[in-house]
């Protein structure tokens, strides 16, 4: 039975240990273990970005002190060796015995702050070439991950799984370095399903689309979330399209959908930077009045694009990379104008997430479920393209993955828990999820169930017309009809067993007391 977390019972707080460090999860699987290594290769990117900020300025100092060294060096030699040449020997300078020696010594002054400008400067550019490497080799592991619907249900519902239970402490700190790897693979997802709908509208992404797709046969519908062997339903398999060819898989991965991933991992780097902690004081996740939060802002946004922009200096001459780290640059831009089709393929997943994996201190998990809402309010406010707001409801669906739902099993009347385990519903208002108690007792299915709007508790309607008396549902749930999965994630549901599924789909309707 899935029970309440007894007081002195180990959380997730506590197993994983030391900050995603790989070898710390004592419940580790296949899968978490790969997300594991991500979020730990991101934290120390984060560190590296740190180190990056504080030392930058110091560099810089040096570099400037160094080089008006340099040029004072130079100049007093050019007027030594010049009079030299004049007059056949140096000229007497006040305060030195030799006129020779302190020429020697001026020489000798010059190589060694040349040595220093030369070390500094390779030093630079050493710590943004490991910074960019990091940053590469991040994109590279999430793409590879994210290749059929399993995998982005995989990636993207562990992410939320696997975050702190809202009393944990660590909460704030674990979910704000999860949730650009979450927007990124939502980001990569919506570009993918505004793409396959024909609905993309950027100046720059859409023509580079068709490009890429150009030898496409127009009934062939290729897709990131299909997989290699088709579906054991029909219905999926045609939801999902057609697997995608290798050669044009890279081609994608590199044009397209790495630009848009970097974008989403450093697009709010700039918090870690010495300015942006001044504005947040000695707590980083407290509400600012308007004006401080204005600042801040601005201050994430500029040294966001300030890291980045370090990178394009690194190889000048290699015009894909250059292009490839411009147009991360550009999503960034664009992520400043409201309602824009560029900045609402990050600003949109970036609403979800901040719900999702909130950083807030008072936080509900049952706000999930107010996703809806938001977006809602955004298009009154005319914050965000209505058209790709549709796109990522469809995605994600009133009841996103990794939401805890009560439902009434068809065959027998009893109320189970499910979990959340797909994106892309059929239905936004019936989602996808797996069983995870049977008679109230722990119990994973292999197979996925469709949990109808007549047999889900979270719908008023459901519960008026069901055989359970008011009386019985207030005694059982008070006012909560969803659940909070990840107070029982790897401690009482195995990711591994969640995970693995026999591909089958059953839709679970309405219980019928007498038959």
């Amino acid at each position: 039975m899935l029970l309440k977390r007894p007081q002195n019972a180990p959380t997730k707080s506590n197993i994983l240990l030391n900050d995603w460090q790989p070898s710390s999860q004592t419940y580790a699987n296949s899968i978490s273990n790969k997300i594991t290594t991500i979020q730990y290769q991101y934290s120390r990117l984060i560190e590296s970005a740190e180190a990056f900020y504080i030392t930058y300025d110091d560099n810089c100092k040096a570099l400037k002190k160094n080089q008006k060294l340099i040029s004072a060096y130079k100049e007093q030699i050019k007027f030594l060796e010049d009079y030299k040449s004049k007059n056949g020997k140096l000229p007497k300078i006040k305060n030195q015995e030799s006129s020779s020696r302190y020429l020697v010594r001026l020489h000798h002054l010059l190589d060694k702050t040349n040595h220093q400008q030369s070390d500094l400067q390779q030093n630079i550019r050493q710590q943004q070439m490991d910074n960019a490497e990091r940053l590469e080799r991040i994109c590279e592991q999430v793409l590879s991950m994210l290749s059929g619907l399993h995998s982005f249900n995989q990636f993207i519902g562990s992410l939320i799984l696997s975050s702190p239970s809202a009393d944990s402490k660590n909460r704030c700190l674990r979910n704000e370095k999860s949730k650009p790897l979450l927007i990124g693979a939502l980001s990569v997802l919506l570009f993918d399903h505004l793409r396959r709908n024909k609905q993309l509208k950027c100046r720059y992404l859409a023509p580079l689309a068709e490009q890429i797709f150009k030898h496409q046969d127009e009934t062939i519908d290729y897709s990131l979330i299909a997989h290699k062997s088709a579906f054991s339903d029909s219905l999926r398999t045609a939801k999902c399209g057609q697997y995608m060819p290798d050669d044009i898989r890279n081609e994608y991965d590199q044009l397209i959908l790495k630009p848009l991933l970097r974008a989403a991992l450093v697009h709010s780097i700039g918090r870690y930077s010495p300015a942006a902690k001044a504005l947040f004081g000695e707590n980083s996740y407290q509400k600012l009045p308007n004006k401080q939060r204005a600042k801040l802002l601005d201050a994430i946004y500029n040294h966001s694009q300030f890291y980045i922009s370090s990178f394009t200096q690194l190889n000048p001459d290699d015009k894909d990379n250059l292009q490839s780290y411009q147009l991360s640059q550009h999503i960034l831009q664009r992520l400043q104008v409201t309602n824009d089709p560029m900045g609402d393929l990050l600003r949109l997943p970036m609403v979800f997430a901040s719900v999702a994996l909130s950083t807030k201190e008072n936080y509900n998990y049952q706000q999930i479920h107010a996703c809806n809402q938001i977006f809602l309010a955004g298009l009154k406010a005319n914050q965000y393209r209505k058209d790709y707001t549709q796109n990522l409801q469809k995605i994600l669906g009133r009841f996103p993955i990794g939401s805890g739902v009560y439902f009434i099993q068809e065959e027998n009347g009893e109320i189970e828990k499910a979990l959340v385990s797909s994106l892309l519903p059929f239905d936004e208002d019936e989602p996808i999820a797996k069983q995870v108690t049977r008679r109230q007792l722990q119990f994973i299915g292999s197979g996925e169930l469709i949990i109808c709007q007549e047999s889900n508790l979270y719908f008023a309607e459901t519960r008026k017309l069901s055989y359970l008396s008011p009386q019985v549902l207030e005694l059982k749930f008070g006012n909560h009809f969803s659940w909070d999965a990840t107070e029982v994630w790897d401690l009482q549901i195995s990711s591994a067993q969640f995970w693995r599924t026999d591909g089958s789909l059953k839709i679970n309707g309405r219980y019928v007391k007498y038959r």
